[in-house]
């Protein structure tokens, strides 16, 4: 079996000597096999490395920690994840084969008691590996005669009460049926953070009902099907024309049903959601950022920055775009106050935030990326001058970004998505002036999701990855961790007509 083609299998078991004859004959076939004793290795792993197949041991013994009792919620955790969610899993057990409906009803695709018969079971993983390959490539050259090379966009339009989809696959057509006394009272509770789990998957279902009438979501759910089939992720551009529904928060959208029980919309694995601005012509391909990548970061006022771990979020940028490293094609610049502490001497400001200071480094340093930490008070960008939505909105209408350099603007404000009461709002200003993709929240968010949300964002940019990719990569893992507190957590990308993506260079290899 060639390198290309090696399949590689992860086993998790608590007494490893109990799968150690699987994993040789697995190897004897050239594919190649990793033993995990642990469900955190397993799940740690699995980020890490690309596997082709999961053999789970359903009883875990009693070192199991509580969150991840058994191979059954190993399995759910792999079901939510972007990596993992279309790669196939094979449940064992010796002492509970009565949760055998259990494991295929969460998409086991084989289920098998022990002791293991390798004459039953290798060849049966054989025959999956191919049928895999298969329907991939069938999947794959289908695709490619009868769609091109850019079926996987789709582009959702909001008009006139009617919502519809376009791609080179499928179409649909349909009213919008949203109830407005139930969804308003529903949002009010949202942005007042006042939901508990249950609500907030009602909203959601009440959304996604709403915004994808049964023709729409056919032809969604047909397109995420060869998505999966193709493993090749979606990309759902939603075009906004309606001032009515401008700014329902459609990531909160969730539908039912299918193998793994529904998907947030705005954390499904195989689908990546954007919204367009209404102005902005057909897509083109994606713009590429070579480097070296000049960032600039502007921090809040003394007053906003003493509630939020501005030096933890200014490390975590840094370090996740490789900076700390030498020759990693990264220029850096960071205005803010000089009572910041426990950074580095290439994080300390070179000015205080202002917008003045802001139009000089713009002019001076042409930043490819400008990063606005502010999630300190809700609502306002909190820098020198204090400028609030629509001053800064202003602000950015007038400062010729994308003549200065700027592509990419990530808004960590509170509301920054949020279309404010006379004012487009900070992102859809940034749009509007040129930027081709904007990211702000269309929510309050707290400072540790903020943080983290950050973080994880340059991570992906940093590995190539294109910037709704990325986006909804951070956006699925913060949001997972956010409904565990039942908090609410919408970040917003906005796009021009393009979508863009790092050139990995030294920090992404």
């Amino acid at each position: 079996m060639n390198q290309e083609s090696k399949k590689r299998v992860m086993i998790l078991d608590d007494k490893p000597f109990n799968v150690q004859a699987l994993a040789e004959r697995l190897r004897f076939e050239g594919i190649e096999v990793e033993i995990a004793d642990r469900p955190e290795r397993c799940l740690e792993r699995a980020r890490k490395v690309r596997f082709d197949l999961f053999i789970l041991d359903i009883d875990l013994g009693p070192s199991a920690p509580p969150h991840l009792p058994d191979g059954l919620a190993v399995a759910r955790v792999l079901r939510k994840e972007r990596v993992t969610v279309n790669v196939p899993i094979v449940g064992i057990t010796g002492i509970q084969a009565q949760r055998k409906d259990e494991a295929l009803g969460l998409g086991m695709v084989k289920f098998y008691l022990k002791p293991l018969r390798l004459d039953v079971v290798v060849p049966a993983l054989r025959a999956l590996f191919e049928s895999r390959k298969k329907a991939k490539e069938a999947t794959a050259n289908w695709l490619a005669d009868t769609a091109g090379e850019d079926w996987n966009v789709l582009e959702m339009i909001v008009s006139e009460g009617y919502a519809r989809l376009r791609s080179t696959v499928v179409t649909g057509e349909g009213p919008l049926s949203l109830q407005g006394r139930d969804l308003s009272l529903a949002l009010r509770l949202v942005l007042q953070g006042k939901i508990d789990r249950e609500l907030f998957e009602e909203i959601g279902v009440r959304l996604y009902d709403g915004l994808f009438p049964p023709q729409v979501n056919v032809g969604l759910q047909q397109c995420r099907l060869l998505a999966q089939l193709a493993q090749q992720p979606l990309r759902l551009l939603i075009r906004i024309e309606d001032s009515l529904w401008e700014h329902l928060p459609w990531e909160l959208c969730r539908y039912t049903g299918g193998t793994h029980g529904g998907h947030w919309l705005g954390g499904d694995p195989f689908l990546t959601c954007s919204r367009l601005a209404s102005n902005s012509g057909p897509l083109k391909p994606d713009e590429v950022i070579r480097r070296p990548l000049r960032v600039l970061v502007v921090g809040p006022s003394p007053a906003g920055g003493a509630q939020l771990d501005l030096a933890g979020e200014l490390n975590d940028i840094y370090s996740a775009l490789g900076c700390e490293k030498q020759d990693t094609g990264v220029e850096w610049q960071f205005l803010g106050s000089p009572w910041i502490e426990d950074v580095p001497p290439a994080l300390r400001p070179v000015a205080e935030a202002s917008p003045a200071n802001v139009n000089e480094a713009l002019l001076r340093f042409r930043p490819h990326i400008v990063h606005f930490i502010a999630h300190g008070l809700q609502g306002a960008l909190v820098l020198e001058e204090s400028g609030f939505k629509k001053e800064w909105a202003d602000f950015f209408l007038h400062l010729d970004l994308v003549g200065k350099g700027v592509r990419l603007l990530v808004i960590n404000s509170c509301l920054s998505g949020h279309p404010g009461s006379s004012s487009p709002g900070l992102a859809l200003a940034g749009v509007t002036a040129g930027v081709t993709a904007v990211a702000g929240h269309l929510y309050q968010v707290s400072d540790r999701a903020a943080r983290r949300f950050a973080k994880l964002l340059y991570q992906e940019l940093a590995r190539g990855e294109a910037i709704d990719r990325a986006f909804q990569t951070a956006r699925s893992r913060v949001w997972s961790e956010e409904l565990q507190e039942n908090r609410p957590f919408l970040p917003l990308l906005f796009v021009r007509d393009q979508f863009l993506r790092l050139d990995p260079g030294p920090a992404g290899s």
